[in-house]
């Protein structure tokens, strides 16, 4: 999931968007290994070949740049929203709270 910085992920609305009937934030040391990457550097564009879903709040589409993690802590990496959503093939749905 991604959500606006200055923004809280919904649990519950996500849930809904991702079809499930629960879902539960991971701890750090779970989604380090999980991912391979350091908590602040955990990037959508860096977990491409894993398959898993992405749904990004529905704001985004307020915006025509944002900055995301580049899979490094500290590092960003400002994108186009539209090729962003395209390369993701991610959701859109409202998972803030």
């Amino acid at each position: 999931a991604l959500v606006p910085a200055n923004s809280q992920l919904d649990l519950k609305k996500l849930a809904a968007a991702a079809g499930e009937k629960k879902v539960q934030m991971a701890a750090q040391r779970e989604a380090e290994r999980l991912t391979g990457l350091e908590k602040g550097g955990i990037s959508p564009l860096a977990l491409l070949d894993r398959g898993w879903p992405i749904i990004i709040d529905e704001t985004i589409i307020l915006f025509d740049r944002i900055e995301i993690s580049a899979g490094k802590v500290g590092v960003g990496v400002i994108v186009e929203v539209e090729g962003l959503l395209r390369v993701l093939h991610a959701g859109q749905a409202d998972i803030i709270s």
